[in-house]
């Protein structure tokens, strides 16, 4: 339960973090909305295929512990 709240607390922080950054280098290079719509729209995009690799990998572990749990029952019948 600590643990859960503390990750959400992080999560809200990440958020204002990025946000304030984003407001910050928005300022400083003088960037229009849609310029720093087009650059969070890239990182997102960056983001999601890391999301996806991972989500694959995870798989990928899921797949092969139970390949290894299926050989091994088999091997004791």
């Amino acid at each position: 339960m600590q643990n859960e709240i503390s990750k959400k607390l992080g999560i809200v922080k990440v958020k204002s973090d990025i946000t304030k950054f984003t407001e910050i280098m928005a300022r400083d290079y003088e960037l229009e909305a849609f310029e720093v719509t087009g650059i969070l729209a890239q990182v997102l995009i960056e983001w999601q295929k890391r999301e996806l690799i991972e989500s694959n990998d995870e798989f990928s572990k899921v797949l092969k512990d139970l390949n290894e749990k299926l050989s091994t029952k088999e091997e004791q019948n």
